[in-house]
């Protein structure tokens, strides 16, 4: 070739506006996660750490200052056959369709026998009845997507209540108590209180300032109330301070026989409170039987029953939703409960003659 057509490196013509454009080009430094191999020893100690809490490479992740990534390898060098999937287990624990229709059958089960275990218990009983290892969302998962199972709150049922004894009482207890005239009824219980009820645990505000809210109830107040509730009658109650033994109920009973709020020929009904059937309460009935008063208890766990629960809930409901706010319990009971209208008293007592209707 001649040397004309000969072309040599420096004959090279860079254009100015790329050699300006590489020149002033700006770069983000790029973010790597890389990190220096460890020693051996140490890996193995990482591993071991995360296979004792597996359910939370995240704890580990901030405690020994490695990544989440570095924790799951680990882990894998210390256990061969760790599966970081769906299933929460071991690769050779992968349940099968069988093995699931047993699982299914065994929640289904448990959950009708007794449905407040957690899913902690779930996971072991599953562990300990076929051997397999799962995780506590899996769980999650079968209640949620196959059994249709939702965690809401119990329904509490006492089983004394439901005895062969306890039933044909229950429905003695309303053929007579329908068949008595409902004037001569005297409803009597005891309930407690709690002044904390009576602070609001929530407000509004601006954000990210603390809110305060002054009250001038004490931090903790709690007291008794022993109330007596007739239809057409005043409400009679008295309040206890400390405990509300047997004896604090005689003397109530007393008072309010001597004041008129019983009379002979009336049915005092209250319930089986251990208060109600100390050795005072011997004494009491045969103090009333002698004046032609009857001392009738309601059957076991049946609040349904006794009319006063009603007077409670209603002073309750007040108190909670926030009637007595910036004032003592004991001056909120004795502004309300005068104040309880004759009307809700008369429906309160034909709800419970009259809960189950023989007609």
């Amino acid at each position: 070739m001649s040397s004309n057509h000969t072309c040599h490196f420096d004959d090279l013509i860079i254009m100015p506006s790329l050699r300006r454009r590489n020149s002033t080009r700006k770069t983000r430094p790029r973010k790597t996660n890389k990190t220096y191999p460890r020693p051996l020893q140490e890996q193995y100690i990482i591993g071991n750490f995360a296979s004792m809490i597996a359910s939370n490479a995240k704890t580990l992740q901030r405690f020994q200052n490695v990544t989440l990534r570095q924790v799951k390898y680990y882990r894998e060098k210390v256990e061969q056959n760790i599966h970081w999937g769906t299933y929460g287990g071991l690769r050779s624990y992968k349940v099968t369709d069988v093995l699931l229709c047993h699982i299914l059958l065994l929640l289904s089960w448990v959950c009708d026998f007794n449905p407040g275990f957690t899913l902690h218990e779930y996971v072991e009983l599953i562990y300990w009845t076929y051997g397999v290892r799962i995780s506590l969302t899996w769980v999650h998962n079968i209640f949620t997507n196959l059994l249709h199972f939702s965690y809401r709150k119990l329904n509490i049922i006492q089983r004394s209540k439901f005895t062969q004894d306890n039933v044909n009482y229950y429905y003695m207890f309303q053929h007579w108590i329908q068949a008595i005239d409902c004037t001569r009824i005297v409803w009597v219980d005891e309930s407690h209180f709690d002044s904390r009820v009576q602070k609001p645990r929530h407000g509004r505000g601006l954000k990210g300032k603390r809110i305060h809210f002054v009250s001038d109830c004490g931090i903790k107040e709690n007291f008794s109330l022993t109330a007596l509730m007739r239809p057409g009658k005043k409400i009679y109650y008295e309040i206890h301070h400390e405990s509300n033994d047997q004896w604090d109920f005689f003397n109530f009973m007393i008072s309010a026989f001597s004041k008129g709020h019983i009379n002979p020929g009336d049915y005092v009904i209250f319930d089986n409170a251990s208060v109600h059937s100390a050795d005072s309460m011997l004494m009491l009935d045969e103090y009333f039987s002698a004046l032609g008063i009857e001392l009738v208890r309601t059957p076991t766990y049946s609040p349904e029953l006794n009319a006063i629960e009603k007077l409670f809930g209603y002073l309750k409901d007040k108190i909670y939703h926030g009637k007595a706010r910036n004032m003592k319990m004991e001056e909120f009971l004795a502004q309300h409960i005068p104040l309880v209208p004759a009307q809700n008293i008369i429906e309160w007592t034909r709800n419970c003659v009259f809960y189950i209707n023989f007609d």
